[in-house]
């Protein structure tokens, strides 16, 4: 039954959602109205009955219930009750329905904030997330039902993918999720200001909490998602640009770009055209996303593969959706940009910032889509890696960091010249100097890293230049804010510059006794081993890492071997310092996952192949993306208690 009562509640869902949709245009001349008062109640109850569909759905997997078809394919009585749970995100109709609820909580929230509300721009925006509920419930239900029963019941599952069987798989897809589907409500809140021609600092104030948060559990999400991929899939990096990385990358770039858009609309009262168009584009790009990793486009461990009526279906649904965004813009009439708009203020500097972030979005955006429009014309086809990123990434970032660290110690109108002197000596002076005595200690060929740390180091020092000019004693939540996120991403640039340079990287076939040297290290295979868990075969390298100076590390990489999907992968392991992570793996082709060597003298035992990366400063680059990430959550707080005083 419980399968039955997750398919009765999305079916309820999906009509309530064309309720919630229609109602306040019943309503329109007397919102007042009994009709139009019921549809915060709507959206709660819409969102309530999502989440009981989702977790019926998460008991039909903790229960090993194999007569539901998702968790035949996607689970296995013998895998750890945990893995089983989150399961039910892992596939492509549980991750759908993830998504959906994700929408659909938002919707739950701001019913509930506002079901006393008679402001039209509440019950509009309510009604545009109830048709976006309508659309994907549709989808959910036509193409992707979670659901679908199997009689009689298979014996057991087929399995999870062992790649997605780790820790960042409970904690990745419903932390992204917050912020990459949660951008939908900041679209809503868009489509109806437009709709009521209402785009205004009113309108900035009343986006503010929802697009800070929502961008705070997107930055969240990416770092766990690249903190996940750097732990399981071995290849040594924290960002390999993979396509369905970038997807979630490209959302997050332009909800930056409008987090301070939206802050020269409610300060100022400018960039009212600009805002309403990023909220659109970054919400598009969510759901562009969403098409990507959907329709089978890409290959990746991160993508679910669909047949191609799934993707048409919702090449349908996000076309409508961006239609009709770009139908409320072009009938909307403009304010022209105030007189005092100057190029040395602080509105001019975020404009250039803005233009920045999003022209970065476009290039990832054509490094997705260009490889595959050569293979839809069937011309020889490419591979778009990460040298085409760092040309491109560089001379765009460069600009991006000054224009960082002088915005916040610029005044929002024209600057004097006693201002501008004191951006010049706290943001681009320093970087001057310290790309002068960088040249001294780096070798020429380290360009990228001479820059970028010059720009992270003008940006730390105007930061400092920033608590003083607001005051230590007297910092707001806001400008707490500002620094962390600033600093943050001026640690990031320090941190994956000089991790990209000078990153060490060995690999060698190895027997136990064998030494292999890398830099300061020597690397010695003590012994490999072999043993057994619930759900999978494990053969273990046991290797000891010795400093020059004698101190000793003891790392201990395995390869897996699951017995239901015949898959086997390499674990990593990871020794954390202050100065680098210690990275090693075991090879996975060269030698079988088997007993039968055992017994042989270790002389003669077949070799182990075992790669070594040395990964400087890889602790700072997971500090800059909790900073990045606590600054909007510390930001949304500050909001919260302004409203509340």
């Amino acid at each position: 039954m419980i399968p039955e009562l997750g398919q009765f509640c999305l079916i309820l869902a999906f009509v309530l959602s064309l309720w919630q949709m229609a109602l306040p245009h019943l309503a329109a001349h007397h919102i007042e109205d009994a009709r139009a008062s019921l549809t915060p109640r709507i959206a709660v109850e819409v969102g309530v009955l999502i989440t009981i569909s989702f977790i019926c759905l998460m008991i039909s997997y903790a229960r090993s219930d194999f007569t539901v078809l998702a968790v035949i394919v996607n689970s296995h009585s013998l895998k750890p009750l945990w893995y089983k749970i989150t399961g039910t995100w892992g596939n492509h109709e549980g991750s759908m329905l993830l998504w959906v609820w994700v929408l659909a909580f938002f919707g739950l929230i701001a019913g509930h904030l506002h079901r006393r509300s008679t402001h039209r721009i509440h019950h509009d925006a309510l009604s545009v997330l109830g048709l976006m509920n309508a659309g994907f419930l549709a989808f959910i239900l036509l193409t992707s039902n979670p659901f679908t029963r199997v009689f009689p019941p298979a014996a057991d599952g087929e399995d999870l993918n062992p790649l997605l069987q780790d820790i960042g798989l409970i904690i990745h897809p419903p932390l992204l999720y917050l912020g990459y589907v949660g951008t939908g409500i900041v679209f809503a809140y868009s489509a109806a200001a437009m709709l009521r021609r209402r785009v205004d600092s009113q309108f900035a104030r009343l986006i503010h909490p929802w697009l800070l948060s929502t961008w705070a559990c997107l930055s969240a999400g990416i770092a766990v998602g690249s903190w996940w991929a750097y732990r399981e899939l071995g290849w040594g990096g924290w960002w390999y640009w993979d396509p369905v990385e970038n997807v979630s990358l490209m959302p997050w770039l332009c909800a930056t770009a409008l987090m301070h858009c939206n802050l020269a609309l409610e300060k100022r009262d400018q960039f009212a055209r600009t805002t309403a168009l990023l909220a659109m584009v970054t919400f598009s790009f969510s759901l562009i996303g969403t098409f990507i990793v959907r329709s089978g486009l890409i290959t990746s461990v991160h993508a679910f593969a669909s047949d191609p009526s799934r993707g048409l279906f919702m090449l349908g649904l996000i076309g409508s959706v961006i239609t009709g965004g770009m139908i409320l813009f072009a009938r909307m009439s403009w304010p022209t940009l105030r007189s005092d708009f100057t190029p040395f203020s602080r509105t001019a500097q975020i404009g250039m910032a803005a233009l920045i972030l999003v022209t970065l979005a476009i290039t990832i955006l054509i490094a997705i889509l260009y490889p595959l429009l050569l293979t839809l014309l069937k011309l020889p086809t490419i591979s778009v890696g990460p040298p085409y990123f760092y040309t491109v990434f560089v001379p765009l970032v460069v600009p991006l960091a000054l224009l960082a660290a002088s915005a916040p110690l610029s005044g929002w109108d024209s600057l004097s010249p006693q201002q501008r002197r004191r951006i010049l000596l706290f943001s681009l002076l320093p970087t001057l100097l310290s790309m002068v005595a960088l040249f001294v200690f780096i070798h020429p060929e380290q360009v990228m890293s001479l820059i970028a740390t010059s720009m992270a180091a003008g940006l730390i020092l105007s930061m400092v230049r920033f608590v003083k000019q607001c005051g230590v004693r007297t910092l707001s939540l806001r400008n707490i804010g500002t620094l962390l996120g600033h600093s943050g991403f001026a640690l990031l640039l320090i941190a994956a510059s000089l991790n990209a340079s000078f990153k060490t990287h060995v690999e060698a076939p190895m027997r136990i006794g064998d030494v292999l040297h890398a830099g300061n290290y020597r690397l010695i295979l003590n012994d490999v081993t072999i043993g057994a868990k619930d759900n999978y075969l494990f053969r273990r390298a046991h290797l000891s890492l010795i400093r020059a100076d004698g101190v000793t590390y003891v790392l201990a990489p395995e390869t897996r071997f699951y017995p239901v999907r015949a898959q086997e992968t390499a674990e990593s392991a990871v020794l954390s310092t202050w100065r680098a992570d210690l990275y090693a793996v075991i090879g996975r082709a060269e030698y079988k996952l088997s007993a039968e060597d055992s017994h042989l003298p270790k002389a003669k035992r077949a070799p182990v192949g075992v790669r070594l990366y040395i990964m400087p400063l890889q602790g700072l680059i997971w500090l800059s993306f909790g900073l990045i990430a606590l600054s909007g959550f510390i930001a949304t707080l500050g909001h919260l208690r302004r409203r509340h005083r």
